[in-house]
Formats: structure tokens, sequence, C-alpha cells
């Protein structure tokens, strides 16, 4: 089996445009609309690659594909769709496109796996807007450290009324965190 190369390099150079900044640069800050625009972008090919998809309450972008066997544990790939202020268009990306096309390849080839399989794009994996990284992943394994939600970024505005205004409900934190099976 061999992925489609061409169709991921479309992805890419489609994510690319989100944020762009000169020729190769990108600056996609976690929980704006720039990271919704391409988490709507990215939703969409992971629905094409037969995943069903939601955002949880830390602001992860979450596809998933169902296996035959729900009993087994999970398995994730995937990174994280933030930037830094003028990161590279690949960080990040490369780890969630390419995990969406794994899917898509599988699918087209008709492989259903035995285990689930969740593709993930991590929320504020780089952690420069509220000098803080890894929330999502952090958030997930019930990791947050007091005082989280009340950190500011360079305008004023608390993780948690970002949380808000990305649609996620802080109050939910404990429904989203993984358990294992």
């Amino acid at each position: 089996m061999r992925i489609n190369a061409e169709r991921l390099k479309q992805h890419i150079e489609a994510m690319s445009l989100i944020g762009k900044i000169g020729d190769t640069g990108t600056c996609r800050p976690t929980m704006t609309p720039l990271e919704k625009e391409a988490f709507e972008l990215t939703g969409s090919w992971m629905k094409d690659a037969g995943m069903s998809v939601r955002i949880d309450a830390f602001g992860n972008l979450i596809g998933r594909l169902e296996g035959t066997n729900p009993e087994l544990p999970v398995l994730m790939m995937g990174s994280h769709l933030d930037s830094q202020p003028y990161g590279g268009r690949f960080d990040g990306v490369a780890g969630v496109l390419c995990a969406i096309e794994v899917v898509k390849s599988m699918s087209e080839n008709g492989i259903k796996p035995e285990r689930p399989i969740e593709v993930f794009s991590f929320a504020d994996e780089e952690g420069w807007r509220f000098n803080k990284g890894l929330f999502g992943s952090r958030g997930i394994l019930g990791k947050l450290e007091e005082g989280e939600l009340g950190r500011t970024d360079k305008d004023g505005i608390t993780r948690e009324q970002a949380l808000r205004d990305f649609g996620c409900d802080p109050a939910k934190f404990r429904d989203s965190e993984y358990k294992p099976g």
C-alpha cells in the first residue's frame, strides 16, 4: 500500500495558505479564527477519510476511525496545527496531515483496522500565545496546572475566554480527559 503523495502535497500547500507569512512561513495562533479555519479544512479531510470529527473541551481537533474491535486501545497519531509567530509551514502540520493520509489510504485500499484510530491536532502545543504550551495534550492526561485558565495573551485575553470563544467549555474538561480502555 502507498499513500497518495500528490494529495498530501496539496493538503500541505492548502494548509500553508492559512496564516501565510512570506514564501514558507506561517502564523496560526492557537484558539483564533485562523486556527478555526485550519480545523474546518482539516476536519473536512478527516471526514473524507471516513472519520467522525469533534473538538473536545480543551480545543483538540480529533478525527476517529472505528476499528473492528472497539475493546482494543486507541492508536493515536497526529501533532498540532497552531504555529509559532513566524513558524515553518510543515511544523506540526506534517504530523496531522500525514496521519490523515494514512487513514485515507487505508480506506481507499479497503483496510479496516482492528483497533480504533484517532488523529489529533493538539491544542496550543506551541505555547507562545499564553506562555505555556502542550495544553491539549496535558489536558487529556489530566495534567493541567492551577491557574492555567487565567493566563493571558498580549491583548489581555485569558485562555479561558479564548477557549469559550473557540466553542469549548472548560467546565467539561473532565469529560475530555483520555480514559485508557
